[in-house]
């Protein structure tokens, strides 16, 4: 038996909205890059992303996140309970 799994990219920027978790439910959500670049820097990407991390629990979906580049953006994420780096 096969099993079609869905993954929304780059959720957060542009066309990806939350309207797409009702009717799409993902298996993993894909957390765009440009939300942890900064992450250091930006408290409001701090709490954009670590919002997004607590929501795939609750919502049954595992979250990714793209473009983890130093210790300091991984330590947030593992932190927060993000499953996939």
């Amino acid at each position: 038996m096969c099993r079609v799994r869905i993954a929304i990219d780059d959720f957060g920027t542009c066309d990806s909205s939350l309207a797409y978790l009702k009717h799409f439910p993902p298996d993993v959500l894909k957390i765009d890059k440009s939300f942890i670049d900064d992450i250091s820097f930006h408290e409001h990407n701090m709490e954009i992303a670590a919002t997004i991390v607590a929501m795939g629990p609750i919502l049954g979906f595992k979250i990714l996140v793209e473009g983890v580049e130093t210790p300091e953006q991984l330590a947030f994420l593992q932190e927060k309970g993000c499953d996939l780096y």
